[in-house]
């Protein structure tokens, strides 16, 4: 019992206690949600663990950074799998060409927005998307000239063998 300004307040403990951990579990819960995704995103662009995972996975890899693809032209066996990292502060959508249809090689389209630097704040979309990975696995043989949906002058080319 606490007596403010002549008047007698009773509190009580458990109340508290039970308001104080649950704003303790929310803050942590906050952190860790904000930490974790941009940890993830420090350890991409160092080009650490997370490239050497996708190479474990993917026989080639194409980086996409703020000049456009890189490298812009790679030549694989039938069924190798290709993983585009998008390590830039721009939008990624690989697509065959042309531009806009994607019909050169049907199903070679991401169909979908991958945008490393905001993914802290698309969260959901950097953990459907593995981190800022798009793979596709090359089954016919030809030249495969590809773009940025997004930005159609970033350009390459998968020659199948």
């Amino acid at each position: 019992m606490i007596k403010w300004n002549g008047v007698k307040h009773t509190y009580q403990m458990i109340d508290l206690r039970n308001i104080l951990l649950i704003l303790g579990v929310l803050s942590a819960v906050w952190v860790i949600g904000i930490w974790l995704p941009y940890k993830n995103y420090q350890r991409l662009e160092n080009g650490s663990s997370a490239t050497t995972s996708v190479a474990q996975i993917a026989q080639v890899q194409v980086r996409y950074t703020e000049k456009g693809f890189d490298p812009q032209t790679v030549a694989v066996k039938v069924g190798t799998t290709v993983a585009w990292i998008n390590v830039s502060g721009r939008p990624m959508w690989v697509a065959s060409d042309p531009h806009p249809t994607h019909t050169d090689l049907p199903g070679f389209d991401q169909k979908e927005i991958i945008n490393m630097k905001d993914k802290f704040l698309f969260l959901h979309l950097a953990l459907a998307h593995g981190d800022g990975i798009y793979e596709y696995t090359f089954t016919k043989i030809g030249a495969w000239k590809y773009h940025n949906h997004i930005n159609p002058n970033d350009r390459g080319t998968v020659i199948v063998k």
